[in-house]
Parts: C-alpha cells; structure tokens; sequence
C-alpha cells in the first residue's frame, strides 16, 4: 500500500498516511494534531511499503 505525505494547512503539521487509491477518493483525510481536514497532499518521492521479504 503506497505512503502518502500530506501537510495540514490550519496548523501546518506535517505526517504521513497509508492509503489504497481507492480511499484517496473518500475525500481529504484529517490531520492527526488539531483534526481539520484542510490538508494538502506534497509532491514527493513515491514508495511502497510491502509485507515481502527479500
């Protein structure tokens, strides 16, 4: 399931989310520090976090 960096814009708190695609179009996820959904998702790098080891 891919990791997504997202930043909360009423307290400008930064934090991480894994999501499927399918929740990313549930609407915006809330912040975890003050509960607003007034978050933005930040350009980044992309990776996957998977259950398989090599």
């Amino acid at each position: 399931m891919p990791v997504y960096e997202y930043k909360c814009t009423a307290c400008k708190k930064k934090f991480s989310l894994k999501m499927a695609v399918s929740d990313m179009e549930k609407g915006k996820p809330k912040c975890p520090k003050c509960g607003s959904r007034k978050t933005e998702k930040l350009i980044g790098g992309f990776f996957a976090v998977t259950s398989k080891k090599s």
